[in-house]
């Protein structure tokens, strides 16, 4: 009687590298379709990515046993696991006794959402696998990838992840260990955001492609990352891919003992904005030396894209900006820094007009090493708010993470100069950031210092002692006193302190005093009218939020037994009356166009201001009001100010006016 059907309960098969449990054959004989074969494995121990399948079962519709060699053609397959699962799937196989090597090939597998082909071979304990797949869910795909222990890092649990790619993935070990992988991913449409949308990715494209080894010391990757598509948010920066797409090029290296990941080589391009290199070590995922290079590249582009983000609310936050730079930078844990800044033609201007420099050449270092590094930079010109300042050279050395000049710096301002003996920067960057200056300022004329601060035109020179001065911490303090010489007089200001001069809402404070001006040369270039004599005073108390005045208390008044002469014209009578709001007196008003000008006694003023209202005074009481000029000598004559409180902006315009009239006003 022929047999045509053939049960063999086989147990256990394996070798290293692969292992079945509780296998099961049945074989069929057909005169038509020739031999065929059922296969059923409850367990499977199989290389990674398969790993274990459960309830294998495998269908051959055609095989072929010889005394060197096992196929199973045009078969089917069906088996479950932790990453794949098969439903007759497609399935090929072959198996040679002697060498025990082990062939196969899955079609139409469930992977990640998607589906996968896999292939693979098994020779004395080698094995390699290829892994094709389409469609295959993002999220999935890294659970799998972790899996494959191909992951350079955790992915964020808080994230959640969208998006669809394909895979092709070649991999080749021993035993249970992948020694080799090459790996390429293509994705489009691929989303991202964490909780609180400080990462967030939309539509973005491109591609990954990945080749590892593992040599003695553990893994050596290579990988090529390419964002062509779509936009993305790392807060705080921002990629429009699609615009600027973004080519990263590396290789990682991991050290066996250890494990931690090294880059000893990496390039980023990012098109029309910029190129780096360098290269990485880390202990435990902390960065323990660095050295980056970014070749010549676009200002512009590069304040835009890189910068700018993370100056944001600073008075380098809004910039327009030409030219082009270059850097290198490198560092070693836990903080030594070198830094070198090559600036080619740049220009920087601030949005709100507070500053700009044009013309920048140089290089920029520095350093916290105990070696000095040089800095040599040179401009053509700029401005600090509505001052025009010129060509100058800075030469500065860096170490110990300070800079210090090499040289007196030489800044011209207007028609004069500010000369810098002694500047220091410390600390930038923390909260020990300080710096600190000392100077003179050269005479400069106070027509073109008025005329630019839009002032009413003085005559005159600017000239001054410049102390200590400090930074810490957005304020400017003055140690000391400084020393102004103007109109043949001098301005000392005290307790003076600047709170973020370049932000929105600059605060100043200060307490001035006022010796001996001469009013002929304040009086003599503008409409208020022509003074002689010396004019000294206070002012306590004084607050400027935004460079404009919120409080003081100021009192001016010629000084004690002052021997000049004093002279005052009809002109500066009249000024003084509408600024007080009162009248000349004892002399008719008619009366006054028979004289030029007059003698006086004393002039004296004074504004105490808080909450937008000035509260006048003067020399003292008289009728009613208070002295504002009082007169001496022939022809005499008083002003008398009548207004006790009065608008700030009022009291302004009343200035403004006065000085900008032409030609007398009496009457």
């Amino acid at each position: 009687m022929a047999v045509d059907k053939l049960t063999i309960p086989i147990g256990h098969l394996g070798e290293t590298g692969w292992w079945a449990e509780q296998v099961g054959a049945n074989f069929q004989f057909q005169a038509a379709t020739g031999r065929s074969l059922q296969l059923h494995i409850d367990y499977l121990l199989v290389p990674s990515p398969l790993d274990i399948l459960d309830q294998v079962d495998i269908r051959c519709g055609r095989i072929e046993w010889t005394s060197s060699h096992f196929q199973c053609q045009e078969g089917v397959v069906s088996f479950v696991s932790e990453q794949f699962s098969a439903r007759n799937s497609p399935f090929n196989l072959s198996y040679y006794w002697g060498t025990e090597a082990l062939s196969f090939e899955l079609k139409a597998l469930r992977l990640a959402g998607g589906s996968a082909v896999i292939s693979g071979r098994f020779k004395e304990g080698r094995w390699q696998l290829s892994l094709t797949g389409q469609s295959l869910n993002l999220a999935h795909v890294l659970e799998f990838m972790a899996s494959l222990g191909l992951q350079p890092g955790a992915w964020p649990a808080a994230f959640s992840l969208r998006g669809t790619l394909g895979l092709e993935m070649k991999l080749a070990g021993q035993g249970k260990f992948p020694r080799r992988v090459n790996l390429g991913v293509q994705f489009d449409g691929f989303g991202f955001s964490d909780a609180k949308a400080l990462q967030v990715g939309e539509a973005v494209a491109g591609g990954i492609q990945l080749r590892g080894k593992h040599a003695g010391r553990g893994w050596e990757i290579t990988t090529e990352v390419v964002l062509n598509g779509g936009e993305a948010y790392f807060h705080p920066l921002y990629f429009a891919f699609s615009e600027t797409p973004l080519h990263v090029d590396m290789a990682l290296g991991q050290g066996e003992v250890d494990g931690h990941w090294d880059i000893p080589r990496f390039s980023l391009k990012q098109a029309g904005v910029m190129e780096a290199k360098g290269s990485l070590q880390f202990v435990q995922q902390r960065v323990t030396k660095a050295r980056v290079q970014v070749e010549q590249a676009p200002m512009f582009a590069l304040y835009q894209h890189w910068l700018e983000p993370f100056l944001v609310g600073t008075a380098l936050g809004n910039l327009e900006s030409d030219g082009s730079l270059a850097f290198a930078l490198e560092y070693r844990l836990p903080d030594q820094w070198l830094l070198k800044v090559f600036f080619h033609g740049v220009d920087m201007a601030d949005q709100q007009g507070r500053f700009s420099i044009e013309g920048l050449e140089g290089q920029f270092g520095w350093s916290t090493r105990t070696t000095p590094l040089m800095t040599e930079l040179g401009w053509q010109k700029g401005h600090l708010y509505a001052l025009k300042l010129g060509k100058a050279q800075l030469i500065a050395e860096s170490k110990k993470n300070e800079l210090g000049l090499k040289q007196p710096l030489r800044l011209p301002v207007l028609d004069g100069y500010l000369l810098m003996d002694d500047f220091v920067l410390k600390n930038p960057g923390t909260s020990l950031a300080h710096w600190e200056l000392e100077g003179v300022l050269s005479p400069l004329s106070m027509r073109k210092l008025s005329q630019a601060l839009d002032w009413p035109v003085l005559a005159g020179k600017l000239s001054g002692v410049i102390p200590r001065v400090r930074y810490r911490k957005g304020v400017i303090e003055v140690e000391g006193a400084l020393l102004v010489r103007l109109f043949d007089g001098t301005v000392v200001a005290q307790n003076l302190r600047l709170e973020d001069p370049l932000g929105v809402v600059p605060q100043l404070e200060a307490d001035i005093d006022i010796n001996r001006l001469d009013l002929e040369t304040m009086t003599q270039t503008f409409a208020f009218g022509k003074i002689e004599g010396r004019l000294s005073g206070q002012i306590r108390g004084l607050r400027l939020a935004n460079w404009q005045p919120v409080q003081f208390d100021a009192k001016f008044a010629t000084p004690e037994n002052d021997p000049s002469r004093h002279r005052i014209s009809q002109q500066a009578v009249d000024s003084l009356s509408r600024l007080g709001g009162g009248a000349s007196g004892l002399v008719s008003r008619g009366f006054l166009k028979f004289f030029k000008d007059f003698s006086y006694d004393k002039i004296g003023l004074s504004c105490r201001l808080l909450r937008q209202i000035c509260r006048m005074g003067g020399l003292g009481p008289a009728n009613g009001g208070y002295y504002i000029v009082r007169g001496g000598g022939l022809p005499r004559i008083d002003v008398i100010g009548y207004t006790r409180q009065v608008d700030w902006p009022v009291l302004v315009k009343r200035l403004k006016r006065v000085t900008s009239a032409s030609g007398s006003v009496t009457e």
